[in-house]
C-alpha cells in the first residue's frame, strides 16, 4: 500500500477521499461479499462524517477532547521513547534487560496505539497499563527510571475518557460529533480498508482486487498531489510574509 499522508489532510480532502473509496466498492459488493464487508464499517463512519462536516458545530467540549486526546497521544509516544532509548544505554547497560521486557508488553498490546481508533485506542490502553501495573513491570520501571512519564500518561489517559464520558453526556440528544473529532476514526478506516485490499491481492493474486487497488490509487495520488500542492503554496505564502520589506 502507498503511504498517504491523511494526517496532514484537510477536512475537505478527507471527506473527498473516503467518498472515493466507497464509489469505488459500491458498484462491485454485489458480487464480492468481500467487498461489502469492507464498505458496512466506511458507511457507517462516512455518514457520521458527511453529517459532521455539513453541520458545521465544534463546541468548547469538542475541543477539550481533541487536546485530551493529543495530550494521551503524546503521553505514551514520551514513554515509549524513553523506554525504547533504555535499550540501548551505555551509561547504564543494566537497563536494557527490563526496557526489553516492557518494550515487548508495548508491542503485545500496540506499539503504534496512537494511531488506532478511539475505541480501539482506549481498549489497548487499558490492557496495557492493567499489565504494567504487575509487580514485574514496576519493578522493572523503577530500574529503568520510566514511572513518572508512565503515570503522566496514564493520567492523560484517564482525562481523556472522562472528557469523552462528558461528550458522551453532552450529545444525549444529538450523536453527531464534530467532523474533526472523527478524522481520527476515517483515517484509521481508509487505511484498514487500502491493507485488506493489498492482503486480498497478496493470498489471491486475483485481477480483480489489483484493478480495483489500481483506480483508487490513481484517485487517492491526485488527491495527495493536492494536498503538497496547497501545503507548499503555504510554506512559501508564509516564508514572503517572514521576509523583511
Amino acid at each position: 500500500m502507498k503511504n498517504y499522508s491523511f494526517y496532514r489532510y484537510h477536512l475537505i480532502e478527507l471527506h473527498l477521499s473516503i467518498k472515493l473509496i466507497i464509489d469505488f466498492l459500491e458498484p462491485l459488493k454485489e458480487s464480492n461479499p468481500e467487498v461489502g464487508i469492507l464498505l458496512t464499517k466506511l458507511n457507517l463512519i462516512f455518514t457520521e462524517f458527511d453529517k459532521a462536516l455539513k453541520k458545521k458545530k465544534i463546541s468548547d467540549l469538542t475541543a477539550e477532547k481533541k487536546q485530551a486526546d493529543e495530550t494521551q497521544d503524546y503521553g505514551f509516544l514520551s514513554w515509549r521513547y524513553y523506554v525504547e532509548s533504555c535499550l540501548y544505554q551505555i551509561l547504564n547497560p543494566e537497563y536494557k534487560a527490563p526496557a526489553g521486557r516492557i518494550m515487548e508488553a508495548i508491542k503485545r498490546h500496540g506499539y503504534s496505539l496512537q494511531n488506532l481508533s478511539y475505541s480501539d485506542q482506549a481498549a489497548a490502553s487499558t490492557s496495557l497499563i492493567n499489565e504494567m501495573e504487575q509487580p514485574q513491570f514496576v519493578n522493572d520501571q523503577t530500574t529503568i527510571g520510566s514511572l513518572d512519564l508512565f503515570h503522566a500518561w496514564t493520567g492523560a489517559v484517564e482525562n481523556f475518557q472522562k472528557v469523552s464520558q462528558q461528550k458522551i453526556e453532552e450529545q444525549a440528544d444529538d450523536d453527531t460529533e464534530a467532523a474533526h473529532i472523527l478524522r481520527k476514526e476515517v483515517m484509521f478506516w481508509m487505511e484498514k480498508t487500502l491493507l485488506r485490499i493489498e492482503d486480498m491481492i497478496t493470498w489471491t493474486n486475483d485481477a480483480f482486487w489489483i484493478n480495483l487497488n489500481k483506480k483508487i490509487e490513481v484517485g487517492l495520488d491526485d488527491i495527495e498531489a493536492q494536498v503538497k500542492a496547497r501545503r507548499t503554496r503555504r510554506k512559501h505564502e508564509n516564508e514572503e510574509i517572514e521576509q523583511p520589506g
